[in-house]
């Protein structure tokens, strides 16, 4: 098959399995949106905050401005914002907040379905991707995360999982291609800054899959996956073992000769394998380090300035580990809700790992066991992360969440369903070799056996339209109809004077709220006052307030203590009159306080930098052009 046949042939399976896709987002081009799911308003306000930043001069926002009542509150510090970055750039083109979330959310759905479709089409043709892709897409807990969660971040994140085993993958095939290294940094960090919490977790997955893919090779005495230990260079190893000229194929008594190694010469050649291993595990730590560098941006205030953040609030009560650890039968349940996970088994929403993606799976590995190979090897890994993973969700497993470093952050140990998601769509796709074996064409793939795909593809279509089928039921949100409030920053004040125990307080704040002077404001609709006087005589008039802004004249006829009703936090300035003044922690709620003489002052509150701020920008400019370079390089 010529390079353009062979295009078009993957082009024309792709193009199907999106088209398969539909009835997935479908629902997406309703009017209306699904605000009743339990991160729904969080997803449009957050875009509310994102763009108000973007507009007021941040092009990669900090600060939201209405979190807290008006306090505000450093939520892109500690939130990836990459999934509204899309959102935004919807929004510019023109739609409403709401639509822009929706399209979002589409957008998602197509780059999932195509990155499993690439990623397993490597390993069993076109149509175990197409298989595949559908799995993912259709995989309960994937909708769950849409029309039950409405969590745009974390559905992101799921986009990224099989483009990061895709790019992994190939630079692990020529770990040499600074090109390949380069997209496989790109690939981890987009993730990096898509979901902080899935980071957690994927990123100690994917070492133990690569070093799983690096080891069990050379554990096996082949490394034929690597550009050097091809078939030429077995020839040569050969050559070297057995006395045996390159080309010669022994049969009868003689090829049984083969098996007289030299201990020495064996030695050697496990020691070359050996260095091998560790050339390709030294690109694999660059294009780590790369990806690293390139979230920068991100991860370097993230480390450095959550310690200012009280961050209890976020790990406690709904979002405590224990309180959200499911039951074995769970797994396989079919209910379906809309409601919240809570403590015990009668929760109100689904966890179910899926039929399609379970019988399907069961099929895959169950080729693969009468099988040899590396695909073998490769399969084992995914059923034994997913068994594991599944353990991990339990309640038995409280302990072991207690001892995991970090492991109060996942908050909901259910979670790692988008991981098991992942391992059940690739065992999945690696079914259709069952169609392969039933028409007697196991060993011709798709991409260079187009008689054997046509043969199979109504058994495909038929599989397809069985996944689709079985998550018909999952495919419908509970629709209501998009208001002016849902859009603004009332949004925020609703949600938090209904969940008061989840609005964002700083570690300096003593003591606990449920109102605060600005929120009278908000609710009548009135121009915000962000500043007052609290001891001294005079007048305050708001001039300007944005995003991560704010200026203001202060008429002071005695020496004045005034608060700016905003949270301190790394970054802020002050300055009055073009002089910088100094910021005073006020109790109890740990709010930006500061001193004026007698006199008129202009007043500016900027959001700017700080060390850990200027170092990740800093980093991830030098990566990103890094990756430029070695994307620009010209091909030998």
């Amino acid at each position: 098959m010529t390079r353009i046949s062979s295009t078009r042939n993957v082009l024309t399976w792709l193009g199907l399995l999106l088209a398969l896709t539909i009835p997935a987002w479908a629902a997406l081009l309703a009017p209306g949106y699904f605000f009743g799911a339990h991160d729904a308003h969080h997803s449009v306000f957050y875009l509310v905050e994102f763009d108000a930043a973007i507009r007021d001069g941040a092009w990669w926002p900090r600060w939201g401005t209405d979190h807290a009542m008006g306090y505000g509150y450093p939520f892109w510090v500690v939130y990836a914002p990459f999934a509204y970055y899309v959102a935004e750039a919807f929004h510019l083109l023109g739609l409403g907040f709401t639509a822009a979330v929706k399209d979002t959310f589409l957008l998602a759905f197509l780059l999932s379905a195509a990155g499993m479709f690439l990623l397993v089409r490597r390993w069993w043709g076109d149509a175990a991707g197409l298989i595949a892709g559908l799995l993912y897409t259709y995989a309960p807990y994937h909708l769950v995360n849409i029309y039950v969660r409405a969590a745009l971040a974390e559905f992101w994140a799921m986009v990224w999982f099989p483009w990061i085993l895709l790019a992994w993958e190939r630079l692990l095939e020529k770990p040499g291609d600074r090109r390949r290294l380069a997209l496989a940094a790109l690939s981890l960090a987009a993730l990096f800054i898509s979901h902080t919490v899935a980071m957690l977790f994927f990123t100690p997955w994917l070492v133990a899959y690569l070093l799983y893919r690096l080891l069990l090779p050379l554990a096996q005495g082949r490394l034929a996956y690597l550009p050097w230990r091809r078939a030429a260079a077995g020839e040569r190893l050969k050559s070297r073992l057995v006395g045996v000229p390159p080309g010669v194929h022994l049969r009868g008594r003689d090829a049984g000769s083969t098996r007289r190694v030299n201990p020495a010469a064996r030695r050697d050649a496990w020691r070359s394998d050996l260095r091998a291993v560790v050339r390709a595990a030294q690109s694999l730590l660059a294009a780590g380090l790369l990806a690293v560098g390139l979230a920068a941006i991100f991860l370097f205030p993230l480390l450095a300035e959550q310690r200012y953040i009280g961050q209890a609030v976020w790990v406690r009560n709904s979002y405590q580990v224990e309180t959200n650890l499911i039951y074995f039968h769970q797994l396989f349940s079919t209910s379906w809700g809309f409601g919240y996970s809570v403590a015990g088994p009668d929760d109100g929403m689904s966890f179910q790992l899926g039929l399609a993606p379970l019988l399907l799976a069961v099929g895959g590995v169950g080729y693969s066991v009468r099988r040899r190979g590396q695909h073998r090897g490769l399969l084992a890994f995914f059923l034994l992360t997913t068994v594991i993973i599944a353990g991990m969700m339990l309640a038995p497993a409280a302990a072991v969440w207690q001892w995991l470093p970090l492991g109060d952050l996942i908050q909901f140990p259910w979670r790692l369903l988008t991981l098991t998601a992942l391992a059940l769509a690739i065992m999945g796709g690696a079914s259709v070799q069952i169609l392969a074996v039933a028409i007697g064409d196991e060993r011709r793939d798709v991409d260079h056996a187009p008689a054997a795909a046509t043969n199979r593809r109504p058994a495909v279509f038929a599989l397809a339209l069985f996944i689709i089928i079985a998550s018909a039921a999952f495919l419908q949100p509970q629709w209501t109809p998009i208001t002016a409030r849902d859009e603004s920053p009332l949004a925020i004040m609703d949600f938090e004077m209904e969940h008061p125990d989840m609005i964002g307080v700083m570690q300096g704040t003593q003591q606990p709220f449920e109102e605060t002077p600005l929120l009278a404001q908000y609710l009548a609709g009135e121009p915000l006052q962000k500043a007052a006087i609290i001891e001294g005589a005079g007048t305050v008039t708001m001039l300007a307030h944005g995003a991560r802004s704010g200026r203001l004249r202060v008429d002071a006829a005695t020496p004045v203590q005034l608060v700016y009703y905003t949270y301190n936090f790394p970054g802020w300035t002050l300055t009055a009159n073009g002089r910088p003044l100094e910021i005073i922690t006020r109790p109890p709620y740990g709010l930006i306080g500061f001193e004026l003489p007698a006199g008129t002052h202009l007043v500016t509150l900027r959001m700017g930098t700080t060390p850990a701020r200027r170092a990740g920008d800093i980093v991830s400019g030098l990566s990103l052009l890094i990756v430029v370079l070695l994307l620009w390089r010209r091909r030998k």
